[in-house]
């Protein structure tokens, strides 16, 4: 469930001290315990070309004033002479608010639409194509008895064969028990996505997989890097908590466990909690908490969803744990580097869970917080995507409004979708086929994320961001700082940074 963790927030997208303090320093951040580099200048240094027609920073799109360089005809399948087929998969987080999870994130369908509509209606279109917008939507939870991967292998279907897709995207999550791989293994659909993809994943996708986050090894082995080069771990009796997710003990097993290995630290204890099939872990969570005081851990990475971590910070309070004996570590995987999804800590876990979490270290591409230091400029394209919205007639978000930043940051995500494959049409030329599209977007090269960080796509990169931040999770939240829900708060730490190397 990532949640739109491309766009949410003026910040909140994607480490930590025990104390609860403002941070200090002229710029409301600490410096980070590490010297850092600059972003490699081959990267920091890649600009879009603002010249073309789904580029500028003061508007959505230019109107084309030229006629097509060919007469528009049908090239492929979900390619006709006067449209191309994309689908918008929407998980319906609204859903969730029956079990208390409500995610505030406006009207992710309506944001998408407007996009559309600003393509077709007022730029007229793109090589005398419109764009031909569909709306999937696939639930968040499966219904009792009934197979995820079914669930998600419907949606799959619907957009690709139904619809004929040429280009699919999801800005809540979806993409998992199968998705992705069925969109692009399978139907050679080009697919964008927030969903955290996996090796398998970019195995059957060949060029026609996207994401604007890291992938769940990369965040994972980024951060077991970040933090031996800070030092955090020397001398930790180390701890993981996973769940037993399709893919996930995998994911966890090459992508931080290894890499902790690799770098000369013994992980002591892993737990897997039982999912069942679904998305709420709780088998096992009680022996593991046990476990995890028994043992002597005091380094905790725990590697759960939006559903299952609060449930596992309680249990470790119910088992007498207290503030100071854990240090927590986190990322972007299963979207816990940003206010909304952490925040659920307190939410169902209580202020003895948020107590017990606070300091927690973040390390992931976006600086969830960066709204809540003085000083703050919101990114140019955030601030048009939100601005052509509502001259559209959508809702007033603001970027440094805790109460509408997230839905501020899914317009942006949103926006940021429709205009890559908007870019990627235009690229391709008068008549493309599915091919031709695919190699566009494939060379991109620099593109507007959501939080405006250096990101791009190339062939080999099929994962966006080319930096990382480095936060703390607090709970109670800076008088002086702006708190998010139930009175936590990330804050960004230091300057943004690389990515390590694999070397």
């Amino acid at each position: 469930m990532a949640l739109l963790a491309a766009g949410c927030g003026g910040g909140d997208d994607d480490d930590a001290t025990e104390d609860t303090e403002a941070p200090a320093g002229d710029d409301g951040a600490t410096d980070t315990t590490a010297p850092r580099e600059e972003v490699p200048e081959d990267l920091a240094n890649l600009e879009i070309d603002r010249s073309q027609r789904f580029a500028p920073l003061d508007t959505f799109c230019k109107p084309s004033d030229e006629e097509p360089e060919e007469a528009p005809e049908a090239t492929d399948e979900g390619i006709t002479e006067d449209s191309i087929a994309i689908s918008h998969i929407r998980v319906t987080l609204e859903d969730l608010e029956g079990i208390g999870f409500a995610i505030p994130i406006g009207e992710p369908a309506d944001q998408v639409e407007t996009f559309v509509n600003i393509v077709n209606e007022r730029c007229g279109g793109i090589h005398g194509r419109m764009l031909d917008l569909s709306l999937v939507e696939a639930p968040p939870l499966a219904p009792a008895g009934q197979d995820p991967a079914a669930i998600a292998e419907a949606a799959c279907i619907e957009a690709t064969e139904d619809n004929q897709a040429v280009f699919a995207f999801s800005g809540s999550g979806w993409g998992g028990q199968g998705g992705a791989s069925c969109v692009v293994g399978d139907h050679d659909t080009i697919f964008l996505t927030t969903y955290t993809i996996s090796p398998d994943d970019l195995a059957v996708s060949e060029n026609r997989l996207y994401s604007v986050a890291h992938s769940p090894e990369q965040a994972l082995r980024y951060l077991a890097k970040t933090l031996d080069a800070d030092g955090e771990l020397e001398g930790k009796t180390i701890g993981v908590v996973q769940a037993d997710g399709v893919g996930e003990p995998e994911i966890v097993q090459a992508g931080l466990i290894d890499t902790l290995e690799d770098l000369g630290y013994e992980v002591a204890r892993v737990d897997t909690l039982g999912c069942g099939g679904g998305n709420s872990c709780t088998e096992g969570v009680i022996p593991a908490a046990q476990g995890m005081i028994a043992d002597g851990v005091d380094a905790i990475f725990p590697l759960l969803n939006v559903i299952s971590m609060p449930a596992f910070i309680q249990e470790l309070v119910n088992q007498g744990a207290q503030p100071g004996d854990f240090q927590f570590f986190n990322t972007s995987y299963n979207a816990q580097s940003g206010d909304l999804v952490s925040s659920k800590v307190i939410d169902f876990g209580g202020p003895e869970a948020g107590a017990l979490y606070n300091g927690a270290i973040i390390v992931a591409s976006g600086a969830t917080g960066d709204f809540r230091t003085p000083g703050y400029e919101p990114p140019e394209f955030a601030e048009m995507c939100n601005r052509e919205y509502q001259e559209a007639g959508g809702d007033v978000y603001t970027a440094t409004d805790p109460e509408t930043n997230s839905a501020y940051g899914a317009t942006t995500g949103s926006c940021s979708f429709v205009r890559l494959i908007a870019r990627a049409v235009d690229m391709a030329g008068p008549n493309p086929t599915r091919e031709d599209l695919a190699e566009a977007m494939e060379n991109m090269g620099a593109i507007d994320g959501g939080n405006q960080i250096p990101s791009s796509f190339a062939p080999g990169k099929y994962t966006a961001p080319n930096q990382l931040n480095r936060m703390i999770w607090n709970y109670p939240c800076p008088e002086d700082m702006k708190p998010f829900g139930p009175g936590m708060c990330i804050l960004p730490e230091g300057e943004a940074f690389p990515v390590p190397t694999d070397d």
